[in-house]
């Protein structure tokens, strides 16, 4: 069951649609950030012909894949929520209405259709922002510089940032760990929401609209940095962000969101 589900959550139009979009957002990023201004910018115009030192510092920024790779995730951050849920995390919704369930349960047990559902719809979720940041990754290695620079004109600032300059590979393996337990989250909770709803709307809106209130409740009016999920997300930006405070929060709410599903789950089969 477990393998059957995770080839169900990752093999489906919903998955490329999220890997295409989420791709798109890091170039749009990175064409905002640095692909117009460095990467394609004119060296024969008149202010940088003959200009050696500013042509060098031009694209040794503009051609590096760290500085690249820094940049790409200034609009990821608004649609995170949705494009981790929409693969999978309306599974459990879907089976509950068209009866599919029952099937399901009457091959093995119901604790373990609904602990399995949780555990697939967790990595499914993670996977959905960890599948598209890591081939762009594997992209931007391949087309452009290797090397960290001295001075370059973009540094991390967030949580490990001391990484970015001694160990580059392992701070982004770090960050890349770090959105998908963020995906297990979002993709948690909205599976957890799926078992009070008759709405499937419901379950993609509502842990968006968490995600975006909390933030600004938590920021806005409370001043609690570190606990809004947009500082977790921009980490590498984020002066704020606590790294106990942040794996902590992820850690709470998934045990509370498997708890939840759990009990709603197995009373929902229960109860029809």
């Amino acid at each position: 069951m477990f393998l059957t589900d995770l080839k169900r959550g990752l093999i489906n139009g919903r998955m490329l649609l999220v890997v295409l979009i989420a791709i798109f957002l890091f170039l749009l990023s990175d064409y905002s950030a640095i692909f117009d201004t460095m990467t394609f910018a004119d060296l024969k115009a008149p202010d940088l012909e003959g200009n050696t030192e500013a042509m060098e510092f031009i694209q040794s920024n503009g051609y590096n894949k760290y500085q690249i790779w820094l940049k790409s995730f200034s609009f990821i951050g608004i649609l995170f929520p949705l494009l981790v849920m929409l693969p999978y995390s309306a599974s459990y919704w879907e089976e509950r209405q068209t009866k599919y369930q029952y099937y399901i349960v009457a091959r093995t047990s119901l604790h373990q259709y609904v602990r399995t559902k949780f555990i697939v719809n967790g990595l499914v979720g993670g996977l959905a922002i960890f599948i598209p940041e890591f081939l762009y990754y594997i992209v931007i290695t391949i087309l452009f510089r290797n090397e960290v620079l001295a001075a370059p004109v973009y540094q991390a600032t967030g949580p490990f940032s001391e990484l970015y300059f001694s160990l580059p590979e392992l701070y982004i393996g770090i960050v890349l760990l770090t959105h998908f337990l963020i995906g297990c989250t979002f993709a948690a909770m909205g599976m957890c929401i799926s078992t009070f709803t008759k709405k499937k709307i419901v379950i993609y809106v509502l842990p968006f609209l968490l995600y975006m209130g909390t933030g600004i409740l938590l920021e806005g009016f409370l001043g609690w940095f570190a606990f809004s999920p947009l500082q977790w997300i921009n980490m590498m930006n984020s002066f704020h962000a606590d790294p106990f405070i942040m794996y902590s929060s992820i850690i709470l709410l998934i045990a509370a969101s498997m708890i939840i599903f759990e009990y709603r789950g197995k009373m929902v089969k229960i109860n029809g």
